[in-house]
């Protein structure tokens, strides 16, 4: 009775052993588990820090390309307000072109007039002299210097 006690007790025993190190296998794959849900867990929490970084990152990107609309819109007002006032300045320029071109039309017939009467004066006072012809000559050269000196203005007022 003894001996099938002490068999039964050792096949316990054994029994208990074999429970006992799949008791040790579970323990370990429950420790690998929990170690792979912590490590789960530490790489949710870095994708949110990244996730917050990034709503951050994105907010502030929004704020600088708002400041740089912002910038690019008054930028563009302040060179349109400029090219306004040089265009403005051009009409004027050019309108006071137009001014100097008709005045300089009005002095030049003024001239050329004065010159013909001169010289037509000239001519008749200098005939009867005896070198009435040389002189005619010379007034009629200054005339032709004076006439082309004012096409020559005439010219470069053209031209702008």
């Amino acid at each position: 009775a003894h001996l099938s006690q002490l068999k039964k007790a050792r096949s316990d025993y054994e029994q208990l052993m074999i429970e006992a190190s799949e008791m040790e296998l579970r323990i370990e794959e429950a420790k690998k588990q929990t170690k792979r849900l912590k490590d789960m867990k530490d790489d949710t929490d870095a994708l949110r820090e990244l996730h917050r970084q990034k709503l951050d990152y994105s907010k502030t990107l929004e704020e600088v390309v708002r400041s740089l609309s912002d910038d690019i819109v008054k930028k563009d007002r302040a060179a349109n307000e400029q090219i306004d006032e040089l265009k403005t300045k051009v009409m004027d320029l050019e309108a006071h072109l137009s001014q100097l071109k008709s005045e300089n039309s009005t002095h030049r017939s003024l001239i050329q007039h004065d010159l013909f009467y001169l010289c037509k004066e000239l001519v008749k006072r200098a005939r009867g002299q005896p070198n009435s012809f040389e002189i005619a000559k010379v007034a009629f050269s200054h005339l032709r210097e004076v006439e082309d000196q004012l096409k020559e203005l005439e010219r470069l007022l053209n031209h702008k």
